[in-house]
């Protein structure tokens, strides 16, 4: 095995940095962590990768993103080396492609490894023929402006790809949905999310308690109108605290077109 290791990781190391060092305007830090990630792989952590890193680097294309390959392998291992093949293979050349720095590859790496965005990518890609990874991949990191991605653009991204699916993601309130279960979900959320730190506060659930008003009053027209309301909150918003403070204001709106409108009815002004 310490044969086999010193062999293949050597013979990469060597072809790769002798053809590299003909190019010229080449990024010196994507060759320093390089090395520091053939360094970092040793002869008992290679025997744990070794049969995916042969057959996943196939699917880079040049020395540099095998460089960049080389170095989401050293530092992630198998969280990375465990995924097909080929998005193993087209991350890293995305990486080099799109020209993030070497520094922070694992990092943009981990984003696109977690779930449901991972599983997500992969679905479209073998159900949609005309979508490759090559072709999804970027325009994902495009979207990426900050390692520290928020919730908000996570669900973002989501929410995009599941369009391609022709599906809907949905974040807090799902299409059939009654009102009922609507105000379960948002007070569930509120009173979980009081517990944390104090973002509601009395006129919060004050507000909310006018939606049980009006399903209690089970005017069909008016339960009907205002479920349509919070569904188009629902898909403009892409945070659940977000979602919950639109819908406490369509509320509270809601509740101040009801009363116009009624006095308006018994002649009152």
């Amino acid at each position: 095995m310490q044969i086999i290791y010193v062999h293949y990781l050597e013979k990469l190391k060597k072809t790769i940095l002798e053809n590299t060092d003909k190019q010229a305007n080449l990024d010196p830090i994507l060759i320093t962590e390089f090395k520091k990630a053939i360094k970092r792989i040793t002869p008992e952590y290679w025997s744990q990768i070794k049969d995916l890193f042969i057959q996943n680097i196939t699917y880079t294309y040049s020395y540099d993103e095998q460089m960049a390959f080389t170095i989401l392998a050293s530092y992630l291992g198998l969280e990375f080396l465990n995924k097909e093949p080929e998005f193993c293979g087209e991350l890293a050349s995305i990486l080099f492609i799109m020209q993030k720095s070497p520094l922070n590859y694992c990092n943009y790496a981990k984003i696109f490894l977690s779930n449901p965005l991972y599983n997500l990518i992969t679905s479209i890609v073998h159900n949609i023929p005309t979508i490759g990874y090559f072709d999804l991949l970027p325009s994902i990191l495009m979207k990426i402006t900050n390692l520290q991605l928020t919730t908000e653009d996570y669900n973002q991204i989501l929410r995009i790809l599941y369009k391609l699916q022709g599906e809907t993601y949905t974040i807090l309130i799902d299409n059939d949905d009654t009102l009922e279960i609507i105000y379960h979900k948002i007070l569930t959320r509120m009173i979980e999310r009081n517990k944390k730190s104090l973002l509601y506060d009395y006129n919060s659930f004050k507000k909310l308690t006018i939606l049980v008003n009006i399903i209690q009053e089970n005017d069909r027209e008016k339960c009907n109108g205002l479920k349509q309301r919070i569904l188009v909150i629902e898909s403009e918003n892409y945070t659940i605290d977000t979602i919950i403070w639109k819908i406490l204001e369509e509320l509270e709106n809601f509740k101040k077109v009801i009363t116009f409108t009624r006095r308006n009815q018994n002649g009152l002004h």
